[in-house]
């Protein structure tokens, strides 16, 4: 993995096509899916990098003349922001990948030829560009993942009640607050978190939504994600690990759980995290079960995820230079901000500075030397940050600590960043609410200073660049809450007596009944601390990638493919119509209920288009 690729995003192109070819040398069958169509959707979304991950894996599949696509549904997200972000990954995806398609193969060079193989280049060479999402086309988003048991659900997308879609895999992550390490709180709980109905940072309520929604529809797959501490005991001796694979097995699944640290897979980034890859047992209607044993399966899968191994760049590389305009940008607002903003201390902060400076035999406060002083950066953080950092630059210098979490605590601020056995150095695990303190290295231009919150995006393997590129490009970075942003030479014409529907590219779509003046516009999106929450929050995409990869090659599927019988358009528009008087009749006798109660024609269209 270049630093050019890693930089630029094409990465996800050579790496999916080398992860093919890999698995190919080590499979005695086919390692492609040969299914027509693999639907997938996601709970707690998040940034859903899994809509890049997939068309990845999509424009390597058309490269190679197979006939699978993987084919986006749903998503659902809590977060209002992180819904504007949804809406904008979705709308921008099918640029984005077009443009990488291009760039990539545009690219090719010896050194990817050597890595790859000639005949992985010209298969990226002859890939058809993407076409443009229509709006119609857009997959459902959903607000709240205690409601997708449902079957139907208020969505984001499309504003009106949308059906909760069965997909054949569901990716999922859900919340780790009661898990984590970083949670101080985590060892308090007597009994096993997942194995509550509820808990205080939501951990519980998220995972027995998802157990609700499996029971509803039934995934055929599903890849699930957590914080490596899952495994954990509590006092109580049961470990959440137990809790959830006897959850899973209740319902059917059968798992194959993995311990993957993002930085073996070529990111410049830590990210150790559980990884569980499950198949439906039971009436599985697109996985063929009889033709080979799943413990057959799930040796390939864990050979072929073990030769997705690969070195990467090296963290300074990676990062944006000093002059660039995004990081002047964000300087000159963490200026005008440093006045007002309120800095999260605590009251015996210079307490632990002092007893910090006596054990690493430093004097404490003394005035940050020069190379602090004269650095506008330096003058951006709050007085608890600018006593810590000369501290911790003298325990750990630049060349084996590049990166200080200035969000930690002194005792917990400083990490090894240098790997001797890659010659790289690698940055700790991003965690939502950071401040990160990059140091300036020799013969590097990004200067000492905090980390973007793209440039964490970007260590998690986002095509961030190209996507704010294009975000920027079709929207001019709308506010979120418009109500709509048509494209160029787009009309649209409302359905009578419903809100109108916005057009692809809004970056946040109103839910029935509500206006777009609840939501208090920005002036400017996506913002920098919400892309490093996102980050923090996210999966790695190298990581996804080669479990998604692995999962679909060691599989084998049903050559059959059950579809259900499509209504005529005309049969469609009299169900509507009727749907419409019914519902008017109802709005007369109980006036003053507002808000579309089911979709509108338009939206039962879309759906018989996608089926």
């Amino acid at each position: 993995m270049s630093t050019c690729e890693f930089r630029n995003g094409t990465w996800l192109l050579r790496v999916a096509s080398s992860n093919f070819e890999r698995f190919a040398s080590l499979a005695t069958g086919s390692v492609f899916p040969t299914r027509r169509k693999l639907t997938w959707g996601s709970l707690c979304s998040g940034s859903e990098g899994a809509a890049f991950v997939t068309q990845a894996v999509n424009s390597v599949l058309e490269a190679r003349g197979q006939k699978c696509v993987l084919e986006h549904l749903f998503s659902c997200e809590v977060n209002k922001d992180k819904r504007s972000w949804i809406s904008a990954v979705c709308a921008c995806q099918n640029q984005v990948m077009s443009n990488l398609v291009k760039e990539s193969a545009g690219a090719a060079g010896s050194q990817r030829k050597e890595d790859e193989g000639e005949a992985g280049a010209q298969s990226l060479d002859m890939m058809d560009p993407l076409e443009p999402l229509d709006v119609a086309d857009m997959p459902c988003l959903f607000r709240d993942i205690h409601k997708m048991n449902n079957v139907m659900e208020d969505c984001c997308a499309h504003g009106a009640k949308c059906f909760v879609p069965a997909v054949d895999l569901l990716i999922v992550g859900t919340s780790c607050k009661d898990l984590s390490k970083a949670n101080p709180n985590k060892y308090k709980h007597q009994q096993a978190v997942l194995s509550q109905s509820s808990s205080r940072g939501g951990s519980a309520q998220t995972f027995r939504s998802l157990l609700a929604y499996l029971d509803a529809h039934r995934p055929a797959l599903i890849i699930y994600e957590n914080v490596d501490a899952v495994e954990d005991s509590s006092p109580s001796g049961n470990s959440n690990f137990t809790v959830l694979m006897e959850e899973f097995e209740r319902r059917g699944y059968v798992g194959q759980p993995t311990i993957c640290e993002a930085s073996k897979f070529g990111p410049p980034c830590r990210r150790r995290r559980l990884y569980v890859f499950l198949v439906q047992t039971t009436a599985n209607a697109v996985v063929d079960l009889s033709s080979r044993p799943l413990t057959s399966c799930f040796a390939e899968f864990r050979q072929f995820l073990a030769s997705c191994m690969r070195e990467g760049p090296s963290l300074e590389e990676v990062l944006l230079s000093h002059d660039d305009d995004a990081v002047m940008s964000e300087l000159r607002r963490k200026g005008r901000e440093h006045e007002t903003m309120a800095k999260m201390v605590t009251a015996d902060w210079p307490e632990a500075h002092m007893k910090f400076a006596a054990d690493i035999r430093k004097l404490w406060g003394q005035p940050a030397g020069a190379h602090l002083q004269q650095n506008p950066w330096y003058h951006t953080l709050g007085l608890r940050e600018k006593n810590a950092l000369p501290l911790l630059q003298f325990q750990t210098p630049p060349a084996t600590g590049m990166v200080r979490d200035l969000s930690q605590s002194i005792q917990r601020a400083n990490s090894i960043t240098w790997q001797e056995d890659t010659k790289r150095h690698v940055c700790p695990t991003l965690l939502s609410k950071q401040s990160l303190w990059v140091e300036n290295l020799p013969n590097s231009r990004h200067g000492a200073r905090l980390m973007l919150g793209r440039e964490a995006s970007l260590l998690q393997g986002f095509p961030i660049c190209a996507l704010l590129s294009e975000m920027a490009r079709l929207g001019d970075r709308p506010q979120a809450g418009s109500l709509e942003r048509p494209q160029a030479g787009t009309q649209q014409r409302p359905q009578a007596g419903t809100q109108q529907r916005p057009q692809a590219g809004s970056l946040q779509r109103p839910q029935a009944g509500r206006m777009a003046h609840e939501v208090k516009p920005r002036e400017t999106f996506p913002e920098e601390d919400l892309m490093a929450d996102l980050a923090g929050n996210g999966m790695s995409l190298a990581v996804l990638l080669a479990v998604l990869q692995s999962g679909l090659s060691c599989l084998r599927w049903k050559k059959t493919e059950w579809s259900a019988p499509v209504s005529a358009e005309s049969d469609i528009e009299k169900a509507c119509a009727a749907v419409e008087t019914l519902r008017s009749a109802s709005d007369a006798s109980n006036a003053g209920t507002a808000g579309p109660a089911v979709q509108t024609s338009e939206g039962l269209l879309k759906k018989r288009r996608r089926g």
